[in-house]
């Protein structure tokens, strides 16, 4: 009589959902899902960008962090940029991540940058 091969699964597997399980279902939806949240309005009312805000690079200096002393690239034409992190005070407030392909991941200058 041949025996019935059962497979156990390693201990790092993920979790096989069952449809008796909707609870464990959603959990593991809420874990993989990701938050946006919509762009912050500026405290100040200035014409400051604000996380999350689109804006135009109009081109310069992209740095490795916003303190950084040497920027990484200089990137000279425009592009299209969601701030995706601000530091008051920095040299380089503003983290930017192209939308268009244009090059555009680092910190850059407030003078850089037009909000649209």
């Amino acid at each position: 009589m041949a025996r019935k091969k059962t497979e156990t699964p390693a201990p790092d597997a993920p979790e096989t959902l069952t449809p008796e399980s909707p609870e464990k279902e959603t959990e593991k939806v809420t874990e993989q899902a990701t938050i946006q949240t919509p762009p912050q309005k500026s405290e100040s009312g200035s014409n400051s960008p604000v996380l999350g805000a689109v804006v135009l690079f109009i081109g310069g200096g992209v740095f490795c962090t916003p303190k950084s002393e040497n920027k990484a690239v200089q990137i000279d034409g425009e592009s299209v940029c969601r701030i995706t992190a601000v530091e008051k005070g920095a040299k380089h407030p503003y983290h930017a991540i192209s939308k268009d392909e244009g090059g555009v991941y680092g910190w850059i200058d407030a003078n850089s940058i037009k909000n649209i």
